[in-house]
């Protein structure tokens, strides 16, 4: 969770929106401590709407995890994120200012 800012935001196509840092993981931890959970993500697009300080990527995630009988089950699904060069100490680095998630 450490590429999000901490006022990052993720938006959810229901409606959802978590705002920040700490939100998000607290939001996502189900997910993320899940030891049978593998994510993928295949961007289609991205580039830079600034460049050299915001950029974007586009693409498609699939969540496989297995279920308490142990059976796979899978989610599939749209991203787009939104990046900005990080400053100071971590200057280069791309941190993720937000993303939304169908």
């Amino acid at each position: 969770m450490a590429w999000f800012t901490e006022d990052a935001i993720k938006l959810v196509l229901t409606g959802e929106e978590v705002r920040g840092h700490a939100a998000i993981r607290e939001a996502d931890a189900p997910l993320w401590d899940d030891p049978t959970l593998t994510l993928r993500w295949e961007p289609d697009a991205g580039g830079w709407l600034e460049p050299g300080c915001t950029g974007y990527t586009r693409g498609r995630y699939t969540l496989d995890r297995a279920d308490d009988s142990g059976e796979s089950v899978l989610g599939t699904g749209t991203y787009l994120t939104l990046s900005a060069e990080t400053g100071g100490e971590a200057m280069g680095q791309l941190r993720c200012l937000g993303g939304v998630v169908e």
